[in-house]
């Protein structure tokens, strides 16, 4: 139960230093191919990547007094300095997660075709971002914690830190977060030179994004929250967010060698 500061001067008394009870782990497959011959040149790779949080909670974390068995997570980790998450039930810990993604995958190929035309085209596709932990709201504050507020023998009102709704929403963070969409990008290019002497004409043309796929790269924020407005994934299945990946584009380039 929180009953105040131990100086009541002051709230919390923060120390700076670097985070040493929990950290990330990560391990991961990453294959690669590749073929060259006279006139196409083709490589490929592909990762499988795996991650944890290892440690416990930060000293005085709220989540380790009102959900301590919800440590584990093994999806969106939020950023990698995670010093300043001090409160994991603040609603917008550990959201950061555009580095944690599961599978990652790009094949590009170039090929030399008669007449110094130029060929290429390469397609890279890699999991939806994470969400982060999913919370919730309860209907009200855990009396067991505490009141909302403590008088403090100086008179000094102060707010409980335990007398928050946020919850977990799920059995521990890393169930059930959001998985945006896959993110598949396709683009290609044709080009030719033409020779004048000693000069040369390079010419080609670019199409980016063939598909014109439209998937939402991140989410807005709140995006974890059940309750808000901005939660990621909608009844329908859809999603929302605030980067969606360019529309369908083209490129000419006209480059003179002299």
């Amino acid at each position: 139960m929180f009953r105040g500061y131990r100086n009541e001067a002051f709230n919390n008394i923060f120390l700076i230093t670097s985070n040493q009870w929990n950290w990330p782990v990560y391990s991961g497959i990453e294959l690669t191919a590749s073929k060259q011959t006279r006139r196409t040149q083709l490589i490929a790779g592909y990762t499988r990547a795996f991650q944890h949080l290892a440690g416990t909670w930060q000293p005085n974390d709220p989540a380790s007094f009102l959900e301590p068995d919800k440590f584990n997570n093994d999806a969106g980790l939020g950023s990698i300095s995670r010093a300043n998450e001090t409160n994991s039930l603040s609603g917008n810990a550990d959201v950061r997660n555009q580095m944690w993604l599961r599978h990652i995958g790009r094949v590009g190929v170039v090929h030399m075709a008669p007449w110094n035309m130029v060929v290429a085209s390469t397609v890279s596709a890699q999991s939806g971002t994470r969400s982060g932990p999913v919370v919730r709201r309860i209907a009200a504050a855990d009396a067991r914690f505490g009141p909302p507020t403590v008088t403090l023998s100086n008179g000094r009102v102060v707010s409980n830190p335990l007398a928050t709704t946020i919850r977990f929403a799920n059995a521990d963070r890393g169930d059930g977060q959001i998985e945006g969409p896959a993110i598949v990008s396709w683009n290609a290019r044709v080009g030719r030179d033409f020779r004048f002497g000693s000069r040369r004409l390079e010419t080609a043309f670019d199409v980016f994004n063939i598909t014109n796929r439209g998937a939402v790269q991140s989410f807005l924020s709140g995006g974890n929250q059940t309750y808000s407005p901005n939660f990621a994934k909608r009844p329908d299945g859809t999603f929302i967010g605030s980067s969606v990946q360019p529309p369908r584009s083209g490129q000419l380039t006209l480059r003179l060698v002299f």
